[in-house]
């Protein structure tokens, strides 16, 4: 699995749309993911995690639950502190969704702007004062060119 910086973003909000995943469990998430992506299965502990994240480590310990609940990890303890973590299919699926490229708009082209549409459009979103400062500076221009 290919992960890129857009995915720090991505895979957090797909996993907070699941039922059960809260925004905790959808960082620690993220961080198992990017751990796994390099080399399955990853090991890394609650501490680790709850250090990089800024977190509690029971609420790392509980996101890992609500992970496991939802069928996105399997976690074990290897060595001491640490767990190993692998991704289920279901998890795969499910970041291979959320990193796939946005499909291009099929939609028309839109019509090209005419330079007075686009004057009449500055105008309108200028004050008074504004326009009439607008207008004293084009005069000015113009009189400069005409010399």
């Amino acid at each position: 699995m290919k992960l890129t910086s857009k995915s720090w973003i991505k895979l957090p909000l797909a996993l907070k749309q699941l039922p059960g995943i809260t925004k905790a469990a959808a960082d620690v998430g993220a961080v198992i993911i990017h751990q796994c992506a390099e080399a399955e299965p990853c090991e890394i502990s609650r501490k680790e995690i709850a250090e990089a994240l800024g977190y509690a480590q029971s609420t790392v310990q509980c996101a890992v639950k609500a992970l496991e609940a939802a069928g996105l990890i399997e976690a074990e303890r290897s060595n001491g502190r640490r767990s190993r973590y692998r991704l289920t299919d279901q998890c795969r699926e499910l970041c291979a969704s959320a990193l796939k490229p946005a499909a291009r708009s099929q939609s028309r082209p839109r019509r090209a702007v005419t330079a007075e549409e686009r004057k009449a459009q500055q105008l309108a979103a200028m004050s008074e004062q504004e326009r009439a400062e607008m207008e004293e500076y084009l005069s000015l221009v113009n009189r400069f060119e005409e010399d």
